[in-house]
């Protein structure tokens, strides 16, 4: 109760401009019930956070049509460890109502060719698979669904993958961008996380592009989810095709 009064009234308050999260952990499902989607849909705010906070992300956009961003928390060491490139990103995805990122990263890696437009969405496996059938369940048709995680085993991995396969929700995916699957891999060089990375999207008929420094792993690039973006896996790279803030504001 405390928590979801706390998150209600910071995005009533007019003085405040933006939530940024403390960190991320587990808990956020339960503020679902206790969140009253009438007293808040008029005040639309900047919103950043991850991993846990893929369920507020999702809710945010699945009942209020809000953008919000799925980037570092206040706890998080990359928050105060970023490069000049990486902080004026997130400067301007905060303050620059015409800023359009494009990320060309050397560690991108092609798994589908091919490119797509669609708005962005998704954020961390796992509390992606817990949307389903749920009020704020992840939709994904026409989409280009981002996904990332920590700490699991590629068998879980390709257990929720599949789920989602099964789920219907990768038939009509525009494309898919992977980014970090940080302590995912397996101690048997027989099962990879590549390995299973393929063999469950290698067959898609969407582009999918692996690599993106996002989510649990050394960099977190912030990345705002509800807007248009172009996935080209073929010549990988990704353009923003809708400025953020302005849709915000």
């Amino acid at each position: 109760m405390e928590r979801a009064a706390e998150f209600t009234h910071a995005i009533e308050d007019p003085t405040v401009d933006a939530i940024l999260s403390l960190r991320g952990g587990y808990g956020c499902s339960r503020l679902i019930p206790l969140i009253r989607p009438r007293r808040i849909r008029n005040h639309c705010k900047i919103f950043m956070g991850f991993s846990d906070l893929t369920t507020l992300h999702l809710y945010l956009r699945r009942r209020l049509g809000w953008i919000t961003f799925h980037g570092p928390m206040a706890s998080s060491p990359f928050l105060g460890n970023m490069d000049p490139a990486q902080r004026q990103h997130l400067l301007s995805l905060w303050t620059d109502p015409s800023f359009l990122p494009a990320f060309s990263f050397p560690q991108f890696q092609t798994l589908v060719p091919g490119s797509a437009e669609g708005e962005l969405t998704g954020g961390c496996l796992s509390l992606i698979v817990a949307s389903l059938g749920t009020p704020y369940e992840i939709a994904t048709d026409g989409k280009v669904l981002f996904i990332e995680d920590l700490g699991e085993p590629p068998y879980r991995i390709d257990r929720m993958i599949t789920q989602l396969r099964l789920a219907r929700k990768l038939d009509r995916v525009a494309g898919i961008l992977l980014g970090s699957f940080q302590d995912c891999e397996s101690p048997s060089p027989a099962y990879t996380l590549e390995d299973t990375l393929h063999d469950l999207l290698g067959n898609l008929r969407a582009p999918v592009l692996a690599g993106f420094p996002a989510g649990h792993g050394a960099q977190n690039w912030a990345i705002p989810l509800g807007v248009r973006i172009r996935l080209d896996a073929s010549n990988r790279r990704v353009e923003f095709m809708e400025p953020a803030l302005s849709t915000i504001d």
